[in-house]
Formats: C-alpha cells, structure tokens, sequence
C-alpha cells in the first residue's frame, strides 16, 4: 500500500460488504490499520502500517511498517503521502508524537532517540548513549510531556528525561532494582512515573 485508500460510501449495504472485505483483507495482511469514523464505524482510510498513535489534537497519526525502521507520519486532514522517518542503524523500539503533532520522538535498539520536526521534516535532536527498551502489556516506553518540551522514554532497570530539543543533559532516573516496563508523564509535565518487574512505582 502506497498510501492511503479513501472510503466515500453512505449506503449501509455498500458499506458493510466493504467492511467485510475490509476485515478479510485485514485478517490476512497485518501490515495494515484502519482509521474509522467514531460516529458509525466505517472506515475512513486504509493505511500502511501498523500500531497506529495519534497527536491530542487529532492533527497527526503515526504508523510502523513492517521493515522495523520506520515510522510513517500522516496529516489526518489529506492521509495522503505520508512522511518517512528513517535512518536507524537498528530496529525501532517505540514513537510518540507530541500533543501539538509538531515532533516524532522515535526510539531505536541503536542506541539512540531521534526527536524529529514535523515541519520539514528535519532532525532536531539525537540523543545517543542509551539503550531503549520495549514496553509490555501495550504500554507506551516513550512519552512527551504535555507542552512538548521534554521527552521520557525506558532504558533498562532506568528511565531518561531529555529535551526534545537536545538543549540539556538527560537525566538518569535509577532506583528500580528490576527492568521498567512503562513510564508516564503527570499532565502538568511536572512529575513522571515508573512501574518495574520489582513490583513498585516510583
């Protein structure tokens, strides 16, 4: 799939054999993820991609293919063409786009974060010298904070805390004796969290 299909149907019996040929093609390529209207269900476009993760306001969507090494980007408004954010020496851990849909934080097992501008698009930022880590049970293991400014993301028994503009030393945050599973920001930006296999929350 190049891009994104559009589904422009209001009859209820079109639009349910689409959906069912929908759900079959769906049932046997899981590279694709469909977007659907809240309102009645049917789909509004086919995209490439899977593990889809929208901004807060609903501007932007991010998709991951299937080679593992990139995250495709979508402006909601055309799904059309996305934007290929790539160039990791390894697989892709995790993303997140910021609430504002203006930066991709796209995180590898090379040992670095990318912080992306969505204008552009353009790098602004790699932090490097880190190893993230997976999430588990669909968790995130990387966050923006609400504003943008600060991006957290999982990195073994530890979690980090950088700029998302690459402006400061990222800070290490230690304590857990066992690996961290996920991490959030407090809506305020002010305060992060972090569960661990040793069965605590910090």
């Amino acid at each position: 799939v190049s891009g994104a299909t559009t589904l422009e149907n209001d009859d209820p019996l079109t639009a349910a054999l689409v959906l069912s040929e929908l759900d079959d093609s769906y049932q046997s390529d899981r590279g694709l993820a469909l977007l659907r209207r809240v309102a009645n269900e049917l789909p509004v476009a086919i995209l490439q991609g899977t593990g889809p993760k929208f901004s807060a306001d609903g501007s932007h969507v991010i998709t991951f293919p299937n080679d593992a090494k990139t995250v495709l980007l979508w402006d909601v408004d055309t799904l059309d063409k996305p934007v290929a954010l790539k160039g990791h020496g390894g697989s892709i851990t995790d993303a997140a786009i910021d609430g504002q849909g203006r930066r991709v934080a796209v995180a590898s097992d090379d040992k670095t974060v990318t912080i992306w501008d969505v204008d552009g698009p353009r790098e602004a930022a790699v932090i490097s010298g880190y190893a993230p880590t997976y999430a588990v049970l669909d968790r995130d293991s990387i966050e923006f904070s609400s504003d943008g400014s600060q991006v957290a993301f999982l990195n073994g028994k530890h979690a980090v805390i950088a700029s998302a503009a690459g402006s400061d030393k990222p800070v290490d945050l230690a304590g857990h004796s066992d690996a961290v599973l996920s991490i959030a920001f407090s809506p305020d930006g002010r305060h992060v969290a972090t569960t661990s296999l040793d069965r605590t929350t910090r």
